[in-house]
């Protein structure tokens, strides 16, 4: 989608949009055109900390929380995103929730640890 007339203002970047079936009608979203893997950020940031400062262990809710320095509701909405696009395993521990980098749980095919040399 383009938007050649903005009044006062430089014109705007195109945006790319999918024509996405639902029920028995149809949107546009942003969805079908690989947005939703691109990190914000917010998500970037999170994702940093969750690296740098808790490594391979993961972070409990709270843990990441205080470490990120994020307002409560930035902080809530970025982890759940990060979840929802993979980027970070959340797994139940009693009452608590652990994250853990996807990276370090192995879901991503990254290498964790430099080659031995020979």
């Amino acid at each position: 989608m383009e938007n050649t007339k903005q009044k006062d203002h430089e014109e705007s970047p195109d945006l790319m949009l999918a024509l996405t079936p639902l029920a028995d009608s149809c949107i546009l979203s942003h969805e079908g055109v690989g947005l939703l893997s691109q990190l914000t950020a917010s998500e970037n940031e999170l994702l940093t900390v969750l690296w740098d400062s808790f490594g391979t262990g993961g972070a409990t809710k709270t843990e990441l929380k205080e470490a990120s320095d994020m307002p409560k509701s930035s902080y809530y909405r970025t982890i759940n995103a990060l979840v929802s696009k993979g980027k970070v395993v959340a797994t139940k521990e009693g009452r608590s929730t652990r994250y853990v980098s996807a990276v370090h749980n192995h879901q991503l095919e990254i290498p964790t640890s430099p080659t031995e040399s020979q």
